[in-house]
């Protein structure tokens, strides 16, 4: 029933047995080992031909590891059971495989002493409310580990003076032993292409998305794969494997189950959840990132933001009694959850999760970003890469872009924003504007790496994505403005300087898409990409069904077309491209059969009134002869009136403040335009905004 593998180690006796046995006889061995004080453990050999996934799912009888026993990292060859092909596995001396508790490494490690990646315990931020008042707690006296012991034996951990962790001990568990089990059939999964994978992951990942640190976790992958948590693991196969033919080696090779990685990651952390680790926030990202638009995206996300308040993410780390490395670590992915909830909320339209004011994770550095050097300079292997500088420094401006996201999100679209109908363009052009200047002067310091077209020999480019984010922010604002041109009579002048504006913006959008090139879509793209990507053309669709003449209605028509072209002979390429593809096509399959006739004949009359009253005037789709063209022809005499030098200085002092290069409009404050024309101290428009022509 066993065989000789079976052993006794650290008052645990491990049995090995074959399908199916007597579950009599392993009560009786259980009832003879209870007088010892050791636990039994039994593991379930399946049938031979059984499956990885059958194994994991039967629960806590599951087939071990060929390394399920053994010691520190040495090596053994086996022979695969899929291919003939040898591979390299680890063994242990240790019966759970793993090194438990990284302070008690006998050599040196970056892994001692950190807060959040334990391997026996978990941790839980206890908040300045907790009913384990922190400043009570500062009184306690603390030991070498700078931990508290309370009567009952559980632990806590002062990081500073009014700063405590509660430590969870679960070690040797059998939640504990479950996940040995998953990390074994995750790596036999990946066999033997697991370390080409960790090393693509981070060639191309990890630049750009810097949520893991590099050099701890090959620290312990070069121990095992065992010190991982399994979330987290499969997450980096998954990743590395949308760039499986960028490594030689791999690419004339079959690809490994990605389905099956992916059934056994979301189902392992929704296990991990209740005992969150940093792993635990890394394992989430990783899956949002593999595939944002799942249907369970929206509460992973919500449950991202409540393990990062478990962790104590959202808050400042500078002065905690932490490793440096750890504190760069919690600051990177404070951020990188800040950027996962506001545009998850912006893409679903919904509320975020996460208040500016209680999220505070700190400002990153360049100390933060040290682990990603790019070592692979040094022996010349850089090709296919993405540039580790344009990588960490895109990092950090999607988290500036965020910033203004959330401002928007919570300005223009919250609930209580939505239902005010009350207010008029003048309005809503003050509260546009500020934002407005804060992405101009965004897109302006944007440094000469992350412009579209800087990319290095043989290196791939991650700033299409950061591009594209941009423009999905600025089509984020002029939806406001056209639901508010829409919704409240407006002077023609003012319909015509906010739809110049945005024909502006989508004339550059789709030049963008049209400009990338393979370093751009080989390259890795935050999960909103595709998201952005579909917003252009949505946008474009909005202009084209409230146009106000056949012929800009034909304008429009003809460019969503062209947009769409371009997204479908590159669908290939990247996947955010094929999914604004099904998505478009999905959305706008009512609006392809439409004529510009169509467009211009089906605008309603609404109530008239004076023409230069913004609150009276007509909507911008109104097509009502009378009014609408005498209003047109007074607008048009008041622009031809101006002085000529007055509108060669406007756009002068505007071309040359913003420094702009040729894919941003001129004509970027329209705002000004539009409430100096709507001042009742102004009779008179003060200044035009110039036409700008694009090919």
């Amino acid at each position: 029933m066993y065989n000789q593998t079976d052993c006794l180690l650290d008052g645990q006796l491990h049995l090995r047995l074959h399908e199916p046995f007597h579950r009599c006889a392993v009560e009786w061995i259980k009832l003879i080992m209870s007088s010892t004080g050791a636990d039994v453990l039994v593991h379930a050999i399946p049938a031979e031909n059984a499956s990885v996934e059958q194994a994991v799912d039967r629960g806590s009888l599951k087939r071990p590891a060929p390394d399920q026993l053994g010691g520190l990292p040495a090596r053994q060859r086996v022979q695969n059971n899929e291919t003939s092909a040898d591979i390299d596995v680890h063994s242990y001396d240790d019966a759970a495989g793993v090194i438990e508790d990284y302070d008690a490494l006998p050599m040196p490690s970056l892994l001692k002493t950190n807060l959040g990646l334990q391997q026996h315990r978990y941790i839980r931020y206890i908040g300045p409310s907790d009913e384990l008042d922190p400043d009570l707690l500062a009184l306690r006296p603390v030991d070498d580990k700078q931990e508290i012991q309370f009567p009952n034996g559980t632990h806590c951990r002062r990081v500073s003076r009014h700063t405590h962790f509660a430590l969870v001990p679960y070690s040797r568990t059998r939640v504990r032993a479950q996940e040995l089990q998953e990390l074994d059939a995750i790596e036999k999964i990946v066999t033997p292409h697991g370390k080409s994978l960790v090393n693509l992951y981070f060639r191309m990942v990890h630049p750009c998305f810097p949520i893991l640190d590099k050099k701890t976790f090959m620290e312990k992958y070069a121990r095992t794969h065992r010190e991982f948590s399994s979330p987290c693991l499969a997450g980096v196969y998954m990743l590395a494997v949308k760039w499986w033919h960028h490594d030689r080696e791999l690419s004339a090779q079959k690809k490994p189950d990605i389905d099956g990685l992916e059934r056994i990651a979301r189902r392992s952390l929704q296990s991990v959840i209740d005992r969150p680790k940093l792993s635990t926030l890394q394992g989430g990202l990783l899956l949002l990132q593999h595939e944002w638009s799942h249907e369970g995206a929206w509460a992973l996300s919500a449950q991202m933001v409540a393990v990062a308040q478990d962790l104590g993410i959202d808050s400042n780390c500078a002065g905690w009694t932490i490793p440096t490395w750890e504190s760069g670590l919690r600051r990177r992915l404070g951020w990188a959850i800040y950027m996962m909830d506001k545009w998850m909320a912006l893409c679903r339209g919904r509320p975020s999760h996460i208040i500016d004011d209680d999220w505070t994770p700190g400002a990153l550095s360049a100390e933060d970003f040290a682990d990603t050097e790019d070592e692979e300079e040094a022996d010349g292997s850089i090709e296919g890469s993405v540039d580790v500088v344009a990588g960490g420094k895109a990092f950090e401006s999607m988290i500036f872009l965020t910033h203004i996201v959330s401002q928007m999100l919570q300005k223009f679209y919250s609930r209580k924003a939505l239902a005010d109908k009350s207010s008029n363009i003048r309005t809503v052009l003050e509260q546009i504007k500020p934002i407005q200047v804060k992405l101009r002067e965004w897109h302006r310091d944007l440094p000469a790496s992350l412009q579209l077209d800087a990319s290095a020999s043989q290196r791939l480019s991650p700033n299409a994505s950061l591009h594209l984010a941009y423009f999905a922010a600025e089509f984020t604002l002029h939806r406001v403005l056209l639901r508010s041109l829409l919704r409240h009579p407006c002077d023609p002048y003012i319909v015509q300087i906010c739809r110049g504006a945005a024909k502006e913006r989508v004339t550059s959008a789709v030049d963008l898409v049209a400009r990338l090139g393979g370093q751009h879509l080989q390259a890795f793209w935050y999960s909103p990409s595709g998201y952005c990507l579909v917003t252009i053309g949505t946008f474009t669709a909005l202009m084209f069904i409230t146009s106000q003449s056949t012929k800009e209605a034909e304008t429009y028509k003809k460019t969503l077309s062209n947009y769409r072209w371009l997204l479908r002979v590159n669908s290939r390429a990247t996947e955010y491209m094929d999914f604004a593809v099904q998505r478009l096509d999905l959305s706008l399959s009512h609006i392809h059969e439409l004529t510009a006739e169509d467009i211009v004949g089906q605008s309603t009359p609404v109530e008239t009134g004076t023409p230069r009253a913004s609150s009276d005037a007509p909507s911008p789709g109104s097509q009502v002869a009378t009014t609408a063209d005498m209003q047109a022809g007074q607008a048009s005499a008041i622009r031809e009136a101006r002085p000529k030098e007055q509108a060669i200085q406007w756009a002068q002092e505007n071309a040359s403040s913003e420094g702009l290069d040729d894919t941003f409009p001129t004509s970027f404050f329209y705002e000004d335009a539009v409430l100096n024309f709507t001042s009742p101290a102004t009779s008179t428009p003060a200044f035009v905004v110039p036409a700008v022509s694009r090919v």
